[in-house]
């Protein structure tokens, strides 16, 4: 539904969109609720990660950055009015969806810090100045080492004015994550511990970069529903909603199970969307022989064994890098 903001000096007349964010909290409260995801499991979850090693699972990961080609994504991909499913990340991937004008987005994660990230992320994007928010998401650092030095994962003091704007269950985690003694007793690393950084992107997302894109990007926010959700969408399909369109990423780096829930879920008619080295899913001499000199947008090739149908999207530099957008639709 579209959010209307009435002013209490003349309750029929419209204030400012700007000045005003609708209120998450209940709804994502009820999310949380619905996934078993308690106070409590919260506080058990964070005493699990102060003592864990550096191989920690996806499933307790914090991804500050993503490799994810977020423009390709935008660019290629329409999703004006429809409905999506898209993994949570490092946060970042919903506002593709929102920016694009989707009527909803529901963001689901095996990874419970990856939601909390995104409800952080919502709340700072829809309550927030273009200031504000470059200064609570990194403003620019672009290292580990940066980071560290910083002495937060994100701005303490912008971190107070969103709190009251972020459920139970989330202050209770960022309460704790921007604890000194805690952060010191967990390891931060590229691509192991807890926290992980991806070198190839810069600390704000693709996406933030400028005070107009930030404004246009929150108000489309502020007009999308939104729920969250902490499950394993390829264990039996998860329970994911049959939306319009599902961006898979590429889950867990498990690329069979990500193509065999994409060719589930095609076969109800969903656009699926999955980032990956598309050299990974030629699965044939022939088509490997067809596109031995480079990709081009609109390369496709099946896969019988799924009944699906597999189309190059993307083929700018982190394509050829590795980190390519592909569509999975049902082979007629």
């Amino acid at each position: 539904m579209a959010w209307k903001f009435l002013s209490p000096e003349n309750p029929t007349a419209p204030k400012q969109e700007a000045e005003f964010a609708p209120d998450r909290r209940a709804a994502f409260q009820a999310d949380y609720e619905s996934c078993g995801v308690t106070i409590e499991s919260v506080r058990e979850l964070l005493e699990k990660l102060r003592w864990a090693d550096r191989d920690q699972s996806h499933e307790e990961a914090f991804y500050v950055t993503s490799s994810d080609n977020l423009p390709a994504l935008r660019e290629r991909v329409d999703v004006k009015d429809k409905t999506v499913s898209t993994v949570a990340s490092n946060g970042d991937f919903w506002q593709i969806f929102a920016e694009g004008g989707a009527k909803r987005v529901d963001i689901f994660d095996i990874s419970l810090p990856a939601i909390m990230y995104s409800e952080l992320k919502v709340a700072g994007l829809e309550n927030l100045s273009f200031d504000d928010y470059l200064k609570m998401f990194g403003g620019g650092r672009t290292s580990l080492e940066e980071m560290v030095d910083g002495g937060a994962f994100f701005d303490r003091e912008t971190y107070r004015k969103l709190r009251d704007r972020l459920t139970p269950q989330a202050q209770t985690y960022f309460d704790r994550l921007l604890d000194d003694e805690f952060r010191e007793s967990i390891t931060m690393d590229h691509f192991q511990g807890f926290v992980r950084i991806r070198k190839n992107n810069i600390f704000v997302g693709d996406l933030v970069r400028d005070a107009e894109t930030y404004e246009r990007l929150q108000k489309n926010s502020r007009e999308t529903e939104y729920g969250l959700s902490v499950q394993d969408a390829t264990k039996g399909g998860g329970s994911l909603p049959d939306h319009d369109v599902v961006y898979l990423s590429n889950i867990g780096y498990r690329l069979d199970a990500s193509l065999e829930l994409a060719a589930k879920l095609a076969a109800k008619g969903a656009e699926v969307l999955i980032s990956t080295n598309p050299w990974r899913i030629i699965n044939s001499d022939e088509a490997r022989g067809a596109l031995a000199n480079g990709f081009n947008p609109g390369d496709r090739f099946d896969n019988h064994n799924l009944g699906v149908r597999i189309t190059l999207l993307d083929c700018s530099d982190k394509a050829l890098e590795g980190v390519a957008i592909v569509r999975v639709t049902k082979l007629d």
